[in-house]
């Protein structure tokens, strides 16, 4: 199960974040970009929603982070799915196009952020913030 926020906000503790993206490139660079922030263990990966929700390792995840676009349940349905079994996951949900008009959907289903794939950095930073009790993050530039 995540932890408290204030654990969370601990500079010792070390972050777990699993990683849902269909495209097996993108998902090896994105976990090979996070297990290099200090703070940040990369504890699974899943090519899927449906996969991701069959994987018990999920379940001690802090972070979350998962494709808009994917083949079975978008990124949003398994947002839904995770924060109806534990409403303290923070979950960054990532695209590859400016669709505005899902922001809000992915905010109601539980998403902590709504990033573009096109910045590691932006990533980083959106995880940060995350950490430090920010919620709601949008960043589309």
């Amino acid at each position: 199960m995540p932890n408290t926020q204030s654990q969370l906000n601990d500079p010792n503790k070390q972050h777990k974040v699993y990683i849902v993206e269909d495209h097996n490139t993108l998902r090896r660079m994105i976990v090979g970009f996070i297990s290099r922030l200090f703070g940040l263990v990369v504890i699974g990966q899943a090519a899927s929603g449906p996969e991701a929700l069959e994987d018990p390792i999920h379940k001690s995840a802090d972070i979350i982070i998962t494709d808009l676009s994917m083949p079975g349940i978008t990124g949003i349905e398994l947002s839904r799915r995770l924060c109806a079994e534990n409403p303290d996951y923070l979950i960054i949900v990532l695209t590859a196009h400016d669709e505005r008009f899902l922001i809000s959907k992915a905010f109601d289903a539980g998403a902590s952020a709504f990033v573009l794939k096109d910045d590691p950095f932006v990533l980083e930073d959106v995880i940060k913030r995350l950490l430090k009790g920010e919620k709601k993050i949008v960043s589309l530039a």
